[in-house]
C-alpha cells in the first residue's frame, strides 16, 4: 500500500464521474462538493500484494502524522495512479475500508479531534482552491 499524504490548507473537492463502468450503479456518500480549511489529505493506492497489515501500517502511520500536526480533518482519497501494479476492486474495496477503520480507531485511542473523511471509490475528483503546505510519502 502507498500514501502520498498531502498538508492542505485550504482544499476543495468535486467528485465527478465513476471511472468503471461497475461503479456507476454506486451513489458516492455525501455531497458532491467538499471543502476543508486545514486538513491532511491521503491519496491511498493499494497494491496487488497489499494484505490488511499494509492497510494497517500505513494508517497508523498516516494517523500519527496527523495527530502531530493536529489538523482538523484527514481526508482519504483512493488514487491509481501511486504504481502501477494495482490490486483488483473487490480487493481494494476491503483494504481501503480496513485502511479506514484503523484509522478510526486510531483516533479513538489517542483521545483525537480529527475526523476521517473517505471519499468514494472509483470516481473522478478534481482539485479546487488547493493550497499544498507539504508532502510526505509512505509505503509498506
Amino acid at each position: 500500500m502507498r500514501a502520498l499524504a498531502l498538508r492542505c490548507a485550504p482544499l476543495g473537492i468535486t467528485i465527478k464521474t465513476p471511472t468503471d463502468d461497475a461503479l456507476k450503479y454506486k451513489i458516492p456518500p455525501g455531497p458532491r462538493e467538499r471543502d476543508f480549511e486545514d486538513c491532511l489529505y491521503a491519496l491511498v493506492t493499494v497494491l496487488a500484494k497489499d494484505k490488511p497489515r499494509n492497510a494497517r501500517r500505513v494508517a497508523e502511520d498516516v494517523g500519527e502524522l496527523a495527530q502531530k500536526l493536529a489538523v482538523p480533518d484527514l481526508v482519504v482519497n483512493p488514487y491509481a495512479h501511486l504504481d502501477d501494479n494495482l490490486a483488483d476492486t473487490p480487493t481494494s474495496l476491503y483494504l481501503l475500508d480496513h485502511h479506514i477503520a484503523t484509522l478510526e480507531q486510531f483516533a479513538a485511542i489517542n483521545n483525537s479531534t480529527w475526523r476521517v473523511t473517505a471519499l468514494p471509490f472509483g470516481y473522478q475528483k478534481v482539485w479546487r482552491d488547493v493550497t499544498v503546505l507539504q508532502a510526505w510519502f509512505f509505503h509498506c
